[in-house]
């Protein structure tokens, strides 16, 4: 399936999202006078709930498939921060101000994992390393700082997990994830 066709699909099924195609042709010439032409055509998508004014930007179908599946679980974006509920019980939270000194994120390469007890649930939270030349999967928050026109990701963050919520709406919990182990010093 196209590109184009992939971007259509889409709009009809996230109807208050809105989708703008741009499209950049440019050429350029080789050291042996060859010019070559290349058209890129990209995605801006904009209203998704708990984003505001920020826009993604998608350049394949594989990107729309991914946006997608993170949509299709129910997805509650926060406000305040870049955070989320993805699916039943999982949360995720970018921690902007960690670098990978402070954690020593790279060398250990693997998630640092805790268990707490939060109001009555068990709570797993496990703050990972994110690196921006990683290959292989990465968690939906990542997926969307990463997509987010007019900003940069740093090459190395982290992201927070917390998995075991029981009950509580997104707007308790987006308060809530503040309070958890200092995530409102990182945010």
């Amino acid at each position: 399936m196209e590109l184009k066709q992939f971007a259509q699909n889409f709009k009809e099924k996230y109807p208050d999202l809105k989708v703008d195609e741009f499209i950049d042709d440019w050429s350029y010439q080789d050291e042996h006078g060859e010019v070559f032409e290349q058209t890129d055509i990209t995605y801006s998508i904009s209203n998704l709930p708990g984003l505001n004014d920020l826009t993604l930007s998608l350049e394949g179908a594989s990107e729309f498939k991914t946006l997608d599946s993170i949509l299709s679980k129910g997805t509650y974006l926060f406000k305040d921060y870049l955070g989320g509920k993805f699916g039943n019980d999982e949360v995720q939270v970018v921690l902007s101000l960690l670098s990978k000194s402070t954690l020593g994120l790279r060398s250990l390469g693997k998630p640092i994992d805790v268990t707490i007890n939060y109001q009555g649930d068990q709570v797993k939270v496990s703050i990972e390393p994110q690196f921006a030349p990683q290959k292989g999967p990465k968690s939906e928050i990542f997926f969307i700082a990463k997509k987010l026109e007019g900003f940069r990701i740093q090459r190395a963050m982290a992201t927070a997990k917390l998995i075991g919520f029981k009950n509580i709406s997104p707007a308790l919990l987006e308060n809530d994830i503040k309070n958890i182990g200092g995530v409102n010093n990182f945010v």
